[in-house]
């Protein structure tokens, strides 16, 4: 977090390179604010006039040279004085253009020395305070140089570039006290540093002539570099961050900060080099991860075992959580309504009596209309359910490609190759930059990973189906319309809600009401077999699909539902047509990537949530948004494992604990209320226990 920066907190700022550009438009910022500046420079005897108005207006001005090895005297002797430096800006820097193969080690040296070993040193410097008082604010200052290699700015950008490594793992490793260390990558902008480069610059070998290392070389030794960025504008931005007001307000995890228009074009030749992703499993959780990766520019390929171009209709409802909504909200562009409201969390006795309630909004979805919007939205699929939105130039090309059953893969230099087979024995491989296997709760891709992670069955299983609205009595329609609604008894849970109806409207009276209905199947017995084996006499192993299930054995469920439920939810369960069953299994992998990264596991393939915690769409949504915000460089790589693996790993958890409280315990109806309160607390307000976010 940024210290405290209210009007009631004054902020000390320690700015380096403040005789003009970014240094000195910060300075000035900051003390327009009220806060406490100390300026620097390496020549404060040049800038007469504005060191008096800066120590006019209450500031300091000190010499300091970041090319002196003792540069740290400085903030040394600031702390030493009892004034604590809440904020360091190392904005000082030099260029050098021209081909790297002309300079000497010596001017090389003079570069490092300002760019790199002279923030490092006051970084040092302050690290030992900032961290014992558990706040303070590190901003340096990088350039697209150090992003993107660039003709005629080698030796700037490698000294960048190192600026940036060793700024990303300050911020990793003084994360922990609280200490912030913010990265800014810098465009082109109206500062000396750019119009005055040429100053330290040597001329070019006449090959390069008519090259175009020699025309920016000349137009950086010229001052005639076209610069479109406005360097005071984009101190706004800088201070806004620091201080978390503006556009900097809710940014506090943010390491890097990207500024100027053409460091657009930067990060997208940054990211080409990891142009090519695929993902394994054309269900929800490829396609959110494919979504995402599209929209940053990346091409991806979704590779689908299903031999049927479509998934079929799995007549399952969903409750649309945060991560889920806010999924929808960045990568859909359907202009239609994505989920039914819901008003009213409540609980049924035995009689069909309300013996609980209480006033929440959720929303609630189908599992089809969620899968047509996203393949609308990545491969442009046509259907009833929406029309398909105009491709966005700066979105990746997107494939997806179905019959296609992945059996080994390998890595490949710097990318991995995957090797499939069709279900008409047709073989092929795809080579990509990376893996991301999204093959729900069964993956392939995990078994290849762990052999030994099973997925295990917990004794019990899931009764689904759906009833039409209209179709339902006036009783059961006022228990479910618009309301999420439970009844428990000894061995028995079950919930119902409305959702989407056929091709996803929300009309009233076309909707369905969505049941699900657990009730216990101990392992090895006679009513497992018969559940779970289908009308052509086919032992299903997880799921029995709807219209498949065995009607002698469903006609046994309709019995049992009349005797044991509440009569609003026996009416749903024995007036749908096509109920389906899935087994309640168990899977956790013990980590999220593979082969130094090229291979990634996310949603059910990471960690296979009991429904419960009605949270594995939105487990698949998060671990798309966040690997997405990893890629873009918004957040750390160690904060993306920390934040996949403890979610998968305490949800996980908590779904086993509220199956075995429901289904094997006898519990007063409270206990039940708290369960499903704890499992509705948004992911962001969880605190994770520190054995789920060890990696």
């Amino acid at each position: 977090m940024a210290p405290d920066a209210s009007p009631e907190r004054q902020l000390t700022w320690l700015i380096t390179g403040c005789s003009s550009g970014f240094g000195l438009a910060l300075t000035r910022l900051a003390q327009a604010n009220g806060h406490k500046v100390i300026a620097t420079s390496r020549n404060p005897s040049r800038t007469p006039d504005l060191v008096e108005h800066i120590t006019k207006n209450g500031g300091e001005w000190l010499r300091l040279d970041q090319k002196e090895k003792d540069c740290g005297h400085v903030v040394e002797e600031v702390e030493a004085r009892g004034q604590a430096i809440d904020v360091l800006v190392n904005s000082a820097g030099i260029g050098m253009a021209g081909p790297a193969e002309l300079f000497t080690e010596e001017e090389v040296e003079h570069v490092m020395e300002t760019n790199f070993f002279g923030p490092y040193r006051l970084m040092r410097a302050a690290a030992p305070h900032m961290r014992k008082r558990r706040s303070g604010v590190i901003v340096n200052f990088s350039s697209g140089s150090g992003v993107e290699a660039s003709q005629s700015l080698g030796v700037y950008g490698a000294s960048k570039a190192a600026l940036d490594g060793v700024t990303k793992t300050f911020h990793k490793e003084m994360q922990d006290f609280n200490v912030r260390v913010i990265l800014l990558h810098l465009g082109a902008f109206n500062t000396p540093m750019v119009t005055k480069t040429g100053a330290i610059s040597k001329s070019i070998y006449p090959e390069y002539k008519g090259t175009i290392t020699e025309q920016i070389y000349t137009a950086l030794s010229t001052g005639k570099f076209a610069v479109h960025g406005d360097h005071v504008k984009a101190t706004q931005a800088i201070y806004d961050l620091v201080v978390g007001k503006g556009i900097g307000e809710g940014r506090e995890k943010e390491m890097i900060l990207p500024l100027g228009r053409d460091m657009a074009e930067r990060i997208r030749e940054h990211r080409d080099r990891i142009d090519h992703t695929m993902e394994v499993g054309g269900s929800l959780g490829g396609l959110a991860t494919g979504l995402a990766l599209k929209a940053l520019g990346h091409d991806t390929t979704i590779l689908e075992r299903n031999p049927a171009p479509l998934l079929q209709d799995q007549g399952a409802g969903i409750v649309a959580g945060g991560d889920t909504l806010e999924l929808f909200n960045r990568y859909n562009r359907c202009d239609r309504p994505f989920a039914v409201r819901s008003d009213r969390r409540q609980y049924l006795d035995r009689d069909g009596n309300v013996v609980h309630k209480v006033e929440t909004v959720q929303y609630m979805t189908s599992w089809d209309l969620a899968y047509y919007l996203m393949r609308a939205n990545y491969d442009g699929i046509k259907s009833p359910y929406c029309k398909v939105p105009e491709p966005a130039p700066e979105h990746g090309k997107a494939t997806h490609l179905h019959d296609r059953q992945v059996v080994r893969f390998n890595s490949e230099g710097d990318g991995i190759r995957v090797h499939w087979k069709s279900s008409q024995g047709e073989e092929g491989s795809i080579f990509g930059d990376i893996l991301i296997g999204a093959d729900g709760p069964s993956s392939t891709i995990r078994k290849i990973l762990e052999p030994e992670v099973e997925r295990k069955y917990a004794g019990y299983c899931a009764l689904r189906g759906t009833v039409i609205e209209t179709e339902a009595s006036e009783s059961a329609r006022e228990a479910f319309s618009h309301r999420f609604t439970f009844f428990h008894s000894p061995g028995i849970q079950i919930l119902a809600y409305l959702i989407p109806g056929k091709d996803g409207t929300i009309e009233p009276g076309q909707r369905l009401i969505n049941f699900v209905y657990y009730t216990n199947f101990p392992e090895g017995s006679a009513e497992l077999e018969e559940i779970m084996t289908d009308k052509d006499g086919r032992r299903r192993q997880i799921t029995v699909p709807p219209g498949a299930i065995n009607p002698d054995a469903w006609e046994k469920q309709r019995r049992l539902a009349r005797e044991r439920l509440p009569p609003q939810f026996a009416e749903i369960v024995c007036g749908t047509k096509k109920p389906f069953v899935q087994a309640v299994t168990d899977v956790l992998t013990p980590q999220n990537e593979y082969l130094d990264g090229k291979v990634v596991l996310i949603g059910d393939a990471l960690a296979g949530f009991r429904p419960h915690t009605v949270a594995s769409t939105s487990q698949a949504a998060f671990d798309a948004m966040i690997y997405a915000d990893y890629i873009a460089g918004k957040i750390s790589r160690e904060e993306w494992k920390r934040e996949t693996i403890g979610f998968a790993r305490y949800i996980q958890k908590r779904g086993v604990d509220m199956g075995i409280r429901s289904q094997y315990q006898d519990l007063p109806l409270n206990e039940h209320i708290n369960d499903r309160n704890r499992a509705s607390v948004p992911r962001e307000q969880e605190v994770f226990p520190e054995w789920a976010t060890v990696i």
